[in-house]
């Protein structure tokens, strides 16, 4: 499944595919930093709170720690941010 995944990655450069990698990779315990890095370096950017817990677990797996907490929080905030986005339009339609 991760060699199919790869390929599609190589096309596609998708962020989703590059996160469902990732999470392959953590659960093969893989440890080699080259790895991992094409699907963090197109995760880095990015805004989706799912995204970032998946560079949190590479950076843990890593051994990079403090990166870890930083996507952790991150992932915290993009979150935070959403919810507001939703309560706002939702206290909006009710008052129109």
């Amino acid at each position: 499944m991760l060699k199919y995944a790869k390929e599609l990655f190589d096309i596609s450069h998708e962020e989703g595919i590059a996160c469902n990698i990732i999470n392959m990779l953590f659960e093969r315990n893989e440890t080699n930093q080259n790895v991992y890095m094409p699907y963090i370096d197109i995760l880095r950017k990015s805004e989706e709170p799912v995204h970032c817990m998946a560079l949190a677990l590479a950076m843990i797996r890593l051994g990079k720690i403090a990166e870890a907490e930083l996507y952790a929080y991150k992932a915290l905030y993009f979150l935070m941010v959403k919810m507001s986005l939703i309560f706002i339009k939702v206290i909006w339609d009710l008052q129109s």
